[in-house]
Formats: C-alpha cells, structure tokens, sequence
C-alpha cells in the first residue's frame, strides 16, 4: 500500500501538482513469503491441460516441472 501510495505522490511531484511526498518517511511492511504447493487434486487437473496437445518431449518437460515444482 505505501508503495502504490509512494508512486502515486511522485507522480504529482512530476506534474507539478505538490511538492513534497508525505509518504517518504514511511517503512514498507514487510511481508513473508510463502510457499504454496499443489494438492494432489490440482495436480492431477493441470497435468492433461498443461501437456494435452504437446509432442512427447514436451510432455515429459511439462511433468518433470510439475513434479519439481511441487
């Protein structure tokens, strides 16, 4: 949010419209991220979307994605 609302002052400061930006003693939240994996259901769903009409390198690229990724 302070970031949208940093980048919303600096554009008035370009445009002439205020000069100074209230947001600049401001800390941004930090904020954790987080891993998501897929469930078993999700992944059995995106698998035939993913390699459906693909060659058989392509599948085999699209599996082992999937399966690292998860």
């Amino acid at each position: 949010m302070v970031a949208t609302l940093r980048t919303i002052f600096n554009k008035a400061i370009k445009w002439g419209l205020i000069e100074n930006n209230p947001t600049l003693g401001i800390e941004k939240h930090k904020m954790q991220a987080r891993e998501r994996r897929l469930s078993y259901d999700e992944m059995s769903r995106l698998l035939p979307v993913l390699c459906g009409k693909a060659n058989s390198i392509d599948k085999r690229f699209c599996i082992t994605s999937v399966i690292y990724c998860s």
